[in-house]
């Protein structure tokens, strides 16, 4: 009877612990699930739209490793994601900017065919490929990391949510701009040039929002033309306006720069309309071909040089020379 027992106990102990295998392998055996969907912008800001294009391309992200273990892993199956968008001339990955188009659109990346066997982060990267630039300025940074968060709902697995990110902040999308700087330089030579000297400069930039604000670098010019206190004086009010808005602009603004130095308008759109001007005074001009034009696909510089050369009055010969000759004779 001992012996029945004791073996009626293995057998249960046995029985007990296959049992509570199985719950164990039950336990960790999901049933994969299917990914969802996600979205993403892609945009060109500054001028009119020119033609463009781009294509977005999804690969395997890196597996991050911490303390032994995988806390994120390399995206399955990039290969078998799916991007569309609601572009009317692009298809898939590619997404096309037409001359008076839409400055923005959305892509769609589909995770339906790629399944996630148990919880955790999956990372895959996106990367934006310019086509042609035509004086698009693409974004700095062409990738973009797009993490999957998988979990465990009570023994079920779910897509709980998607992290589109820039390293390692949030982001929408990728920002391109079609906008370009403009320059305004001033340089003085000549025997009688004053390298101290102020000359005013107006610039009219027109095709703009008035309400928006252009940054304006000044920091190789002064605040206000006059460095000292009787300069500064002198030049009340003449100072170098930074930021300055599309109205201000449209209306005139007023620079003030003396030999070797420049002002910048950051970022205007391309397309918009510029005409400097310069009260050269006595000094005579180069007159530069460029002071007026279209913002184009680069950026632009204008540079004035003005010249100011000493000369010999005439009569000064002739009225010295009689004198020179008889202090000779004497």
């Amino acid at each position: 009877m001992k012996k029945i027992s004791r073996l009626t106990g293995i057998a249960l102990a046995v029985a007990m612990i296959i049992a509570l295998a199985s719950i164990s392998a039950a336990a960790f055996t999901y049933t994969p699930v299917n990914g969802t969907t996600t979205t993403f912008t892609t945009e060109i800001t500054g001028g009119a739209v020119p033609n463009w294009t781009a294509t977005y391309a999804v690969s395997a992200g890196e597996a991050v490793t911490s303390g032994g273990y995988e806390t994120v892993h390399a995206g399955p199956n990039p290969e078998s994601v799916t991007l569309t968008n609601n572009s009317t001339t692009g298809t898939g990955g590619t997404v096309t900017f037409v001359a008076g188009g839409a400055r923005s659109f959305t892509v769609t990346v589909n995770f339906s065919g790629v399944s996630f066997s148990e919880p955790g982060v999956y990372r895959y990267v996106i990367t934006q490929t310019p086509a042609d630039k035509t004086g698009v300025t693409p974004d700095t940074n062409g990738t973009r990391i797009l993490d999957v968060y998988v979990q465990d709902n009570n023994g079920a697995l779910e897509i709980q949510s998607y992290d589109f990110l820039l390293s390692t902040a949030k982001s929408t999308g990728f920002t391109n701009t079609y906008v370009k700087d403009l320059t305004v330089s001033k340089s003085v030579s000549g025997t009688q040039a004053s390298k101290d000297k102020y000359f005013e400069f107006t610039v009219v930039v027109t095709g703009l929002t008035g309400t928006d604000e252009f940054a304006v670098d000044i920091s190789n010019a002064d605040a206000t033309s006059g460095t000292t206190a009787s300069t500064i004086a002198a030049n009340q009010g003449k100072t170098n306006p930074t930021p300055a808005t599309g109205a201000q602009l449209a209306a005139g603004v007023k620079f003030y720069l003396q030999h070797g130095q420049s002002i910048t308008i950051k970022n205007l759109p391309v397309g918009a309309h510029y005409v400097v001007t310069e009260n050269a005074e006595n000094y005579t001009s180069n007159n530069p071909a460029n002071s007026e034009g279209d913002i184009g696909d680069e950026d632009v510089t204008v540079a004035f040089v003005n010249t100011k050369d000493g000369q010999v009055p005439t009569g000064v010969l002739l009225t010295v020379i009689p004198g020179v000759l008889l202090l000779g004779a004497g």
